[in-house]
């Protein structure tokens, strides 16, 4: 096992924390987009035609969304989880492991949101940990499949707290052009103390069309991004 995935695991599972995502009386751009906009029956979730690439390793989003579907209709988080699974969630570069809402590991890599209990829990985050320059063939071409079809027939695409590395970039630039070619298609993101470089750097990617805001994720959310023209028809 490599030693440095090790020490990543191990301090990023060390923030999966499901206070800092609840006791908050904060407001955060999970919260929002749920409760503003995504807030719908379980049976209904995938009428929003969401997909979420998450270039960061933890599960926040997994879980967040998860525990508000449990709440809000009291169902069980496996059922809720279940209903969350119909948005399309990828991570190019693997997570902290298969977000297991119950904490009953289904496969030897499912881990819950929640930070190391031993060795083997870490063992298994890091297992789940694709660094660049070691991605297999397989899991590229997995990952390639998954975001032609999250991109697949995209009116809009959000940029949250990204930095626009040009590694990052490059995975997904070739479809969002694809898109654009088909459509227009509108780009709003975050460019929060984002340097000048940077920002050139994803406007070239994406577009002079593109709006980036020097704002956080959630007042990009608030402000900028037109989620009442998203919001799927009732």
């Amino acid at each position: 096992m490599d030693c440095g995935k090790i020490l990543l695991a191990t301090a990023l599972a060390q923030a999966e924390i499901h206070d800092r995502l609840y006791a908050t009386i904060e407001e955060h751009w999970l919260r929002y987009l749920w409760s503003s906009w995504i807030k719908a029956r379980p049976d209904q979730l995938a009428n929003h035609n969401l997909a979420f690439i998450i270039f960061n390793y933890d599960r926040c989003l997994e879980h967040y969304f998860t525990q508000a579907v449990s709440r809000s209709y009291n169902i069980h988080e496996n059922n809720a989880w279940a209903a969350v699974l119909q948005l399309s969630i990828v991570h190019p570069h693997g997570s902290l492991g298969v977000y297991d809402p119950a904490g009953r590991a289904a496969t030897k890599q499912s881990r819950p949101f929640a930070p190391p209990a031993n060795f083997f829990d870490v063992s298994m985050a890091a297992e789940s940990i694709k660094l660049f320059w070691e991605q297999e063939e397989d899991h590229a071409r997995s990952v390639s499949f998954s975001l032609a079809r999250a991109f697949a027939g995209a009116e809009c695409v959000v940029f949250l707290g990204f930095g626009y590395l040009k590694s990052n970039m490059e995975i997904i630039a070739h479809f969002i052009k694809e898109e654009q070619a088909r459509r227009d298609l509108a780009i709003y993101g975050t460019a929060y103390r984002l340097s000048r470089n940077d920002r050139s750097r994803a406007i070239r990617y994406l577009g002079r069309s593109a709006t980036l805001a020097d704002v956080t994720a959630l007042e990009l959310l608030r402000n900028t991004v037109p989620l009442d023209e998203l919001a799927p028809e009732a």
